[in-house]
């Protein structure tokens, strides 16, 4: 037997054993290997090491992703991307201005989809939108790409949906997500991800320097069925805002190793009297 000859629950398994640049490599070589690998259901769980691994053709982004991880341990984070933007030199904001977007960008694509029209060509690719959201209306199963991938063009190969009534989720049924090293996100990135998917129960940020105490505010205004919450190392979260999660959501278990006993970022403007206060008790000393 041929391995085209499995039937797509057999193609799935044997993919699910390989890593993402194996299993696109291997559905080069036929078409009805790559509609295995665009299916959905294979993309359950995510993790890429850097920024740049965003940008590539070799996953898909569905309704069946559970995990997403984006993790960077780099030396070029503590020493670039974490020092505050007005002390960087022009060539620390040149690097990173090459990836700085990336990951705020993959997670708005994780989000939503921009809603579409259902037209008369559509009417194959049509279901009812209660099914799927609880909506009226139509979804439209559309033909789409896969996160940077190929042209999808039957129903069971579509990572998403998009619905006439609104936006669509993308990835509603994620359960955790895992942000380390991401210097460059802001809170407003966080936020997206937990007002579109309610599901989300855990939630891990680590060395995430631009996020704030409004990244735990969004937690408990959105974060319904959220159940851990860790900002290790993250310097602007305050005792104030962790404190504010503790007696709105007692039910969060919260974790913030060391993130409100580093020091946070400030303005040039706030470092001016200090520096002049420091000048002061050298000329007197």
């Amino acid at each position: 037997m041929q391995l085209t000859q499995l039937n797509r629950e057999c193609l799935l398994h044997l993919f699910s054993f390989l890593d993402k640049d194996n299993r696109r490599s291997l559905s080069l070589a036929c078409r009805r290997l790559r509609e295995a690998f665009l299916d959905p259901r294979l993309w359950t769980l995510l993790r890429f090491g850097s920024p740049c691994e965003l940008t590539r053709d070799n996953f898909v982004l569905g309704p069946s992703l559970r995990y997403l991880t984006v993790s960077w341990y780099s030396s070029r984070v503590l020493q670039v991307c974490n020092i505050e933007d007005w002390l960087k030199s022009s060539f620390q904001k040149d690097i990173c201005s090459k990836h700085q977007s990336l990951v705020s960008t993959f997670l708005t694509h994780v989000c939503r989809i921009r809603s579409h029209a259902v037209t008369s060509a559509d009417k194959d690719h049509r279901a009812p939108c209660s099914r799927a959201t609880g909506r009226v209306g139509w979804l439209r199963y559309p033909t789409v790409r896969g996160y940077w991938g190929s042209p999808l063009n039957t129903r069971r190969q579509l990572e998403s949906v998009w619905c006439t009534c609104g936006e669509a989720v993308r990835c509603p049924n994620l359960l955790r997500l895992t942000l380390s090293g991401c210097a460059h996100i802001t809170d407003r990135d966080v936020t997206a991800v937990l007002q579109s998917c309610g599901k989300l129960r855990r939630l891990h940020l680590e060395n995430c320097v631009r996020i704030t105490d409004r990244s735990l505010e969004g937690a408990v205004a959105h974060g319904e069925r959220l159940e851990e919450v860790t900002v290790d190392f993250c310097r602007n979260i305050t005792q104030a805002g962790l404190q504010a999660v503790r007696t709105m959501r007692p039910g969060i278990q919260l974790s913030a190793e060391r993130s409100a006993d580093m020091i946070p970022d400030s303005k040039p403007e706030e470092r001016v009297p200090l520096r002049r206060a420091l000048q002061k008790v050298l000329l007197f000393s």
